[in-house]
């Protein structure tokens, strides 16, 4: 069975696929904005026991302050019709490489100032979930 890190760590997998855009996960010293970090808000544990995995998720858009299009930018991250969308990333892999049954985004909010490894950035948060596991041989 997939197990929780190869979750988070398929999670990081499918923002680093956007190109333009520096994945990384909670717990990074130091991020490249524009940037998408990846952290696990909760995690169903007694799911574990009939083999599935459930747990919510948030990625956190990161774009420097001083880019003069901080906000065109992170538009551009939330439509999934852009080149630089996460939404259109979750979109072409929803089974995170087929570590899961389904991974989705639910939502898009908190836009404004996020602090993050000690500075401050223009951003917003994506939630989702993980839904299910799958096997892998």
């Amino acid at each position: 069975m997939t197990t929780i890190a190869e979750c988070f760590a398929g999670l990081k997998t499918v923002c680093a696929s956007v190109e333009g855009v520096n994945a990384y996960t909670t717990g990074d010293d130091v991020v490249s904005a524009p940037a998408a970090v990846v952290s696990l808000e909760t995690v169903d544990i007694s799911s574990d026991l009939d083999g599935t995995i459930t747990a919510e998720f948030t990625v956190a858009l990161l774009i420097d302050r001083t880019h003069p299009d901080q906000f065109d930018v992170l538009l551009e991250m939330v439509e999934p019709a852009s080149g630089l969308s996460i939404i259109a990333a979750f979109d072409a892999d929803p089974t995170l490489g087929g570590l899961v049954a389904e991974a989705v985004l639910t939502s898009v909010g908190q836009f404004g100032t996020i602090s993050y490894a000690g500075r401050e950035h223009y951003g917003a948060i994506l939630s989702g979930s993980i839904i299910g596991t799958t096997e892998i041989d």
